[in-house]
């Protein structure tokens, strides 16, 4: 079964869980505590506060937390997810499968691609500290300017992958570590 959340502008929620099916959750301006999508292929868009773990759970899902939206940690779960932040989150763990993930807000923790073919984006206003594709053959392009990308470092943790990681003329990171294969 597939369900659909809608919270009010100003709701105060401890607690969603969908549980298994395509859901969708549309989160206003209010604060919930967490929200489990479960499994399956689930749309989240989230404009207010989510003080703990926003998880999507198994299945492609797609996350987005908009300019206004914070939220303290995203976990996409295994599969093909697309992660969009134009406002703040903490932590970032895409799960295994090939992620999409794109900052143009900040990520004030960890962005972890985890296993699979990752593509991680910093776009020019993005600000994102380690980012990590995780293993196989990933893509990661820091975009930000100088002042705006207080990129640390863009890693790609594993063994054998061939990655490529992109520093674009406009973007800035203090180190870069690409170890194994042919990058």
């Amino acid at each position: 079964l597939a369900d659909r959340v809608e919270t009010a502008s100003t709701a105060t929620i401890q607690n969603i869980d969908t549980g298994d099916g395509d859901d969708t959750i549309v989160h206003g301006s209010g604060t919930v505590g967490y929200f489990i999508a479960g499994a399956g292929n689930d749309n989240i868009t989230i404009s207010g506060t989510v003080s703990s773990v926003g998880d999507g759970g198994i299945g492609d899902d797609t996350i987005i937390v908009t300019e206004s939206g914070l939220v303290d940690d995203i976990s996409g779960g295994n599969d093909n997810d697309t992660i969009t932040v134009e406002g703040t989150v903490h932590d970032i763990t895409a799960g295994d499968g090939n992620d999409n993930i794109t900052v143009s807000g900040t990520v004030n923790g960890t962005v972890d691609g985890q296993e699979g073919e990752d593509v991680i984006t910093v776009t020019e206003s993005g600000v994102v500290y380690p980012a990590y594709g995780g293993a196989d053959k990933d893509s990661i392009v820091i975009a930000g300017n100088a002042g705006v990308v207080a990129g640390d470092f863009a890693s790609s943790n594993q063994v054998g992958a061939d990655d490529v990681i992109t520093i674009t003329s406009t973007g800035t990171a203090n180190n870069v570590y690409s170890e194994g294969g042919n990058d």
